[in-house]
C-alpha cells in the first residue's frame, strides 16, 4: 500500500518541524523524488511545498524558498515540484510538501507533518479548504483539542 510507504519514509527521514513551533515533517532533497514518486502512486497533487535549512541544534531555519501550483493536473504538479526540487543548488535543504488528495481519502489539502507518521488519522479533521486558504498556514490541517481543523 503506497500510504504505508510513504509513512515509512517520513518515518525514516522526515524531520519534525515542532521545535520551530510548526505541525510538520520536512524530508532531505535526497529523498524528495521518492516522496514525489509515492505521491504519484497514490494520486496525490502537489500544491507547493516550502524549503528549510537544518541548522546547529537541530533546528530549521526557512530559506525563505517555496513554490506553489494552483492547476488541476496531477501530472504537471508533479512536473513543476521536481523542476523546483532541481533547481535547488545547495542539496543538504529539506522540504515540506503540500498535498491534496484527488481521491479523497484525506481532508481536501493539508501538509505533511510529524504526527502523520502514525497511522492514526483521527476522523475530526477540518473541512475541506481551498489550496490559496491552506498553502502558507503555519498549521495546515492539524485536528485541534475541540474537534476544528485549526485554520482562521
Amino acid at each position: 500500500m503506497t500510504i504505508s510507504k510513504i509513512l515509512e519514509l517520513y518515518a525514516r527521514s522526515g524531520r519534525s518541524l515542532t521545535d520551530n513551533g510548526l505541525d510538520e515533517a520536512a524530508l532531505p532533497l535526497r529523498d524528495a523524488d521518492a516522496a514525489l514518486e509515492l505521491f504519484c502512486q497514490q494520486r496525490w497533487r502537489v500544491l507547493g511545498g516550502d524549503v528549510y535549512r537544518l541548522m546547529d541544534g537541530n533546528r530549521f531555519k526557512s530559506a525563505y524558498d517555496n513554490w506553489s501550483y494552483e492547476g488541476t493536473n496531477i501530472e504537471e504538479s508533479f512536473a513543476v515540484a521536481r523542476n523546483f526540487i532541481a533547481s535547488i543548488a545547495d542539496r543538504t535543504m529539506y522540504v515540506v510538501f503540500v498535498v491534496e488528495d484527488c481521491k479523497r481519502w484525506l481532508p481536501r489539502c493539508w501538509r505533511l507533518f510529524g504526527a502523520m507518521t502514525t497511522l492514526k488519522l483521527p476522523t475530526n479533521w477540518g473541512l475541506p479548504c481551498s489550496a490559496s486558504s491552506c498553502h502558507g498556514q503555519a498549521r495546515g490541517l492539524m485536528p485541534q483539542e475541540d474537534g476544528t481543523s485549526g485554520l482562521a
